[in-house]
């Protein structure tokens, strides 16, 4: 008989809070931020759009990051960490620091053995690609116009302020950027012997990481998964940014950000994030005395094999998912409440997924767009709106769709934050390349 799999601690890092506590109560608020985009990057490109969604202030201390990581670890690896930290305390597994330097962790009265890490990312450390890629491409163009200016009495000043660089090439480049590199650097921090995985599906890749996390469990490979996903995507440049801005799925103003809205026109490109879950054995947590968020009771994930960038149009596929989900959940269409799909605001994206859920639900379901308020988080984000959705069925309660105001399709929206009763939910993923998946999560009996 397989094991049950409930969800025991949550933790996010993204741009609405630094903790799940300040994002959650940040996300009922339906508090967004949304700035423009670095003065710099406009002397590179010119842009659709120049808003974007910038990380605030993180207190680096406060989860066991020393000086010595930041400088050898790309952004992307440490806001995992900070988020694994944050929801570790949520599940009240109690941590002890090992290392003061290297400021390692044991988990208190786990089996490290028995524990599994499970990360998703759409592009791992590109950050860190993008800078030393600088440096190896300007520093010495760069010396060689200082000696030009020097020698010629020339004035090369305002190039040679746009050429930016780090002043050294970084030591650790190799490690920092490859995508496996957040899964093992949790699993380094932590002490952890279980396997440590990486999965790589675009938008959707946090979400494939909850199912083999949740598929892990059920099967009695591991008791415990830290699980989610992690972006970063802030470089000297502009230039992530501006490989969403040319295809024109950034929207360009705050009214414009309204997923599943008639003048929607992107989502909002945010600079990073990570969202990580807990998952646990039933019988594990009640061993610990610990209660659970809900409790996760299937996953499925296909693929449309149609393109690249686009969703099949006649969204067969994302179909097939959400009926694979119901059916290994054991649950019928009409029992689902609540729906956290991937909308993201894009023109052809919500249009499609809408009318799959029409299809498929009716107007039933409570249907909510995190990314109204968060913005796109890419692969981080399918981790981020689990965590949304858990909240909502422990707290009967969501966060509003915002700036929708003039629906795609009639669906059942959520336009006032309030009490809702909601005791199955399904979150839905898509992303680049034709990934589909979906989690089907209930509340805990």
């Amino acid at each position: 008989m397989s094991e049950r799999v409930i969800i025991t601690g949550v933790g996010t890092v993204n741009p609405v809070g630094i903790g799940w506590k300040n994002f959650w109560n940040g996300c009922l608020a339906g508090h967004s931020v949304v700035k423009k985009i670095p003065d710099i990057w406009k002397h590179y490109a010119r842009f659709n759009s120049e808003i974007w969604s910038p990380l605030g202030k993180i207190d680096y201390n406060d989860f066991f990051i020393s000086k010595r990581e930041l400088r050898c670890n790309d952004p992307v690896s440490i806001l995992a960490i900070c988020a694994t930290i944050d929801a570790l305390r949520y599940a009240d597994i109690d941590l002890i620091e090992l290392n003061d330097k290297n400021r390692t962790i044991k988990l208190d009265k786990i089996n490290r053995k028995k524990i599994g890490v499970f990360i998703g990312t759409g592009s791992g450390g590109i950050s860190t690609a993008f800078r030393s890629n600088s440096h190896q491409l300007l520093a010495n163009t760069k010396d060689k116009i200082k000696k030009l200016d020097n020698a010629n009495g020339k004035t090369f000043k305002s190039v040679l302020n746009n050429m930016i660089h780090p002043k050294k090439y970084n030591f650790f480049t190799a490690s920092m950027f490859m995508p496996n590199t957040i899964a093992s650097k949790i699993g380094v921090k932590l002490s952890i012997n279980g396997p440590t995985r990486s999965f790589c599906s675009a938008c959707a890749s946090s979400t494939v990481a909850i199912g083999n996390a949740y598929r892990a469990i059920k099967d009695r490979e591991i008791d415990i998964a830290i699980v989610g996903g992690s972006e970063y995507f802030n470089d000297h440049y502009g230039t992530c940014f501006r490989a969403f801005d040319i295809i024109k799925a950034i929207a360009d103003s705050v009214e414009t950000i309204c997923p599943f809205d008639v003048k929607r026109k992107g989502f909002l490109f945010t600079e990073g994030g990570a969202g990580i879950l807990i998952l646990e054995n039933l019988k594990h947590a009640e061993k610990r005395n610990v209660s659970g968020i809900a409790e996760i009771v299937g996953y499925s994930e296909n693929s449309d094999s149609y393109s690249m960038m686009a969703p099949e149009p006649g969204g067969k596929q994302i179909a097939s998912v959400l009926d694979s989900v119901c059916e290994q959940s054991k649950l019928k269409t009409e029992d689902i409440d609540y729906i956290n799909p991937n909308g993201t605001g894009t023109i052809s994206n919500d249009s499609i997924e809408a009318k799959v859920i029409k299809k498929i639900f009716g107007a039933k379901p409570y249907i909510n767009a995190t990314k109204s308020i968060t913005g796109h988080v890419m692969g981080a984000s399918g981790a981020i709106e689990t965590i949304v959705t858990a909240l909502s069925i422990k707290n009967q309660t969501s966060h509003i769709c915002k700036n929708l105001t003039n629906p795609i399709e009639d669906l059942n929206f959520i336009f006032k934050e309030g009490k809702l009763a909601i005791n199955n939910a399904i979150k839905l993923s898509n992303g680049f390349g034709g990934h589909n998946c979906a989690v089907a999560l209930k509340r805990i009996s």
